[in-house]
């Protein structure tokens, strides 16, 4: 069967590019709008991926935030890494191995994802606090730093690099 896009998605490529030593702000969500991510060993494969990515030296990770039906993270792409080459591969690793802890089979990830090339310094901080914030705001820790799959909990604070 012949995936299409649906409305609107084509709309997220639209003007991407893909620029060397550039900093992205990415929003990705799981298919159909599940809450795997709430798991916490499918989260930890999450973060896993994230620093395979930064150790096979694609990306340098400045935060992230997972949270139960999506992830938001903040990088810089390294050397010759393509942003959407780097997004595929995150998702393939991390999708194999949460499908293979929850016995299931199929797509995890949404196809598409929403990506925002950071502008300076004050973007960067916007998207940060606005990242961090997210559990907060949803209901699930009274502050950021509580949040136990987010690069701003204490017990993460080496998984990530300043700006």
């Amino acid at each position: 069967m012949e995936h299409t896009a649906q409305p609107g998605h084509r709309a997220l490529r639209r003007g991407r590019r893909s620029l060397p030593r550039q900093t992205y702000f990415v929003t990705i969500c799981l298919a159909q709008s599940e809450s795997y991510l709430a798991n916490k060993p499918c989260a930890e494969v999450v973060i896993d991926a994230l620093q395979w990515l930064c150790k096979a030296g694609r990306i340098e990770l400045h935060g992230y935030v997972v949270m139960p039906d999506h992830v938001h993270i903040l990088f810089t792409l390294c050397r010759d890494a393509e942003l959407s080459e780097v997004i595929k591969v995150f998702k393939g690793y991390s999708a194999r191995r949460i499908n293979c802890l929850l016995g299931r089979r199929g797509s995890l990830w949404q196809r598409q994802f929403y990506d925002h090339a950071i502008r300076d310094k004050a973007d960067f901080v916007t998207r940060l606090q606005y990242m961090l914030e997210n559990p907060k705001r949803r209901g699930l820790a009274e502050r950021y730093e509580d949040w136990l799959f987010s690069s701003a909990h204490p017990s993460r604070a080496n998984t990530v690099i300043p700006w």
